[in-house]
């Protein structure tokens, strides 16, 4: 809660959360006075409303929770609501709390965990309507940062990949601007000599106001390289919007670019490829747990929810080497073992527990735990078929 509030009023002038010293990419990190960042203003708007969709579900079980006192300052919908669309606003609510949390008093205070929802639910939503409306660029795509000099980064042919695949997983950005960027990123970003997606446009210059990653050479680490860590989070985030075709292609340009001959490695998957398509910095990455989390809940389709799985594989054709894929987990002291069963397309024609049907619902296959535990096998099957 302290980690997401603070930042929500933490921010420079454009009402954007501050960039500061680096967001996800440490080599942003020159523009700690009047920099902004877009892309984190986007995951920020995203996760105040999983907090709130978790605290819909322990409101089931709770009425109330405790927290430190000095945080209802930043529960002003609670208490004193200010105008979100004033930055100074927001400033001086921070500074506020900032100087109540000096020393801690240590007393806490009750919130009804309904007026806490109402709370987050009007700060994300504020958040997304406001970078959907302020950050939307005419060229077709999502402005991402602000630098030291309080100018936006992003425009006409300028474009990072990150701005776009945060705004995209978010679920601010809508749509039809969804398949408007996917044509920029394939316009400005991707490779077709090498098969990849860039991390960003060439801004061909050293660009000490945004941070040290624009002095290295184009097409090396953090400028311009073919970035796994960001490529395997455009192929989540567009699987996650329901762009199967799209995430299937980005997520597939990992494995050709490092199986290639040109990559000279092992099969693995390494920080990033260079302009020669060699593959770099094979254990500095995040982008194999990232990889191997975007097969799971989005290619397979495997989640859970407070016990219960949730199918919504996204599989197509092309990603099977044989007529069925197999996978095998253990959940609730249970054995299952799924089996996908290739059609013609990515449809789902039909999913069976243990040979039983299981009925669609709001486009989910859903497996509760409790029917889980009432099967006594040790081991358990789901097939799916696809159409």
């Amino acid at each position: 809660m302290i980690q997401h509030l603070t930042s929500f009023f933490n921010v420079g002038k454009h009402n954007i959360i501050r960039l500061e010293n680096a967001d996800w990419n440490d080599g942003l990190d020159m523009a700690s006075e009047l920099g902004e960042s877009v892309t984190f203003s986007f995951m920020y708007a995203h996760n105040l409303k999983e907090i709130s969709c978790f605290l819909e579900s322990l409101g089931k079980r709770i009425k109330k929770v405790s927290l430190a006192k000095e945080l209802a300052l930043l529960l002003d919908q609670i208490n004193k609501p200010i105008n979100y669309n004033n930055f100074k606003e927001k400033q001086k609510r921070l500074e506020e709390y900032l100087k109540a949390s000096g020393n801690i008093s240590g007393q806490k205070q009750e919130v009804r965990i309904d007026k806490l929802i109402y709370d987050l639910e009007r700060k994300s939503t504020h958040l997304s309507l406001w970078l959907n409306k302020k950050e939307w660029l005419g060229s077709g795509f999502f402005n991402g940062y602000y630098d030291n000099k309080g100018r936006r980064v992003e425009g006409k042919n300028q474009m990072n990949l990150a701005s776009q695949v945060f705004a995209i997983m978010s679920r601010v950005a809508r749509q039809k601007q969804i398949k408007k960027t996917w044509t920029s990123i394939k316009k400005h970003l991707y490779d077709k000599t090498l098969g990849g997606f860039r991390l960003n446009t060439n801004f061909g210059r050293s660009y000490l106001d945004l941070g040290r990653a624009y002095s290295f050479s184009y097409g090396d680490k953090e400028n311009g390289a073919f970035f796994n860590h960001m490529v395997v989070m455009l192929a989540n985030s567009l699987y996650r919007r329901g762009f199967i075709k799209e995430g299937s292609l980005s997520f597939g340009s990992i494995y050709k670019m490092a199986t290639a001959p040109r990559a000279k490695i092992y099969p693995q998957i390494p920080e990033y490829f260079n302009n020669e398509g060699r593959g770099l910095y094979l254990y500095l990455t995040g982008s194999a747990s990232w990889y191997i989390y975007t097969l799971i809940e989005e290619v397979l389709g495997i989640r859970f929810k407070l016990g219960d799985i949730i199918l919504t594989p996204k599989l197509m054709p092309v990603d099977f080497f044989k007529s069925t894929l197999e996978a095998k987990y253990i959940l609730s002291e249970k054995v299952i073992k799924l089996s996908y069963a290739k059609g013609k397309n990515s449809k789902i024609k039909k999913v069976l527990l243990e040979g039983k049907k299981i009925l669609k619902l709001d486009g989910k296959y859903i497996i509760k735990r409790a029917e889980l535990i009432k099967i006594k096998k040790k081991e358990l099957s789901i097939r799916i078929y696809f159409a």
